[in-house]
């Protein structure tokens, strides 16, 4: 009769034995003992910040792998879980050399005559009042033309409401909404954490989107 601990027997015939248990006070168990016996913990966190409900995950060890050990938030949704590694996203990415217009002939001028690289990231900050939107609407403007998909992430106001105002300064969005070109995104920043926020850029639909043809 094999009289070693159980987990031995386990690992002997190949099983993979998954246990949950509750945190303790100052502890990762209740008990204090199942993370020193288990090959991989991992630990899941559910905490108020700002009023908003935020789940995390984090891997504490994984015996002879190599893992992030970082905090990760993470969602529990009617697809199922995912996982946003928000800290592990690398810099290895290549740098197109391709230009892409911003619509505005002048401000292309100032961008080497050829407007921005495509995949940039770009930044454009001022006061209430002094056209940010403006210019956004410019440069979706200028991509639809191109017969190029735009996603529009809005905070403040609703898909309706920047079709009408930049309908005032010349601009028709919505016959790009329904070319199946640009598709609006509208929620508050406070409904959601940054997670929440992030789950809709990165989802398939929305890759999907990004890379029909």
């Amino acid at each position: 009769m094999d009289k070693r601990p159980g987990y031995h027997r386990i690992k002997d015939r190949g099983i993979t034995a998954i246990v949950t248990g509750e945190q303790g006070e100052k502890t990762l168990t209740r008990f204090g003992l199942e993370e020193y016996v288990a090959d991989c913990v991992i630990t899941l966190d559910n905490r108020m910040v700002n009023q908003i409900s935020t789940r995390r995950i984090r891997v504490v060890k994984y015996r002879g792998s190599k893992h992030g050990t970082d905090e990760y938030p993470f969602l529990i949704s009617e697809v199922g879980i995912t996982v946003l590694p928000i800290t592990s996203l690398s810099l290895t990415h290549i740098a197109s050399t391709d230009r892409v217009s911003t619509g505005i002939g002048r401000l292309d001028t100032m961008l080497s005559g050829k407007g921005f690289y495509r995949g940039s990231s770009v930044l454009i900050t001022g006061e209430a009042g002094t056209g940010k939107s403006s210019l956004i609407t410019a440069f979706i403007d200028a991509a639809c033309q191109r017969k190029e998909r735009c996603l529009y992430f809005a905070f403040e106001e609703s898909q309706s409401q920047i079709i009408r105002n930049m309908r005032s300064i010349g601009y028709d969005l919505q016959k790009g909404v329904d070319d199946d070109l640009l598709r609006f995104h509208a929620i508050r920043p406070t409904a959601f954490g940054l997670e929440m926020h992030l789950a809709p850029i990165s989802s398939p639909s929305v890759t999907r989107f990004r890379s029909a043809q």
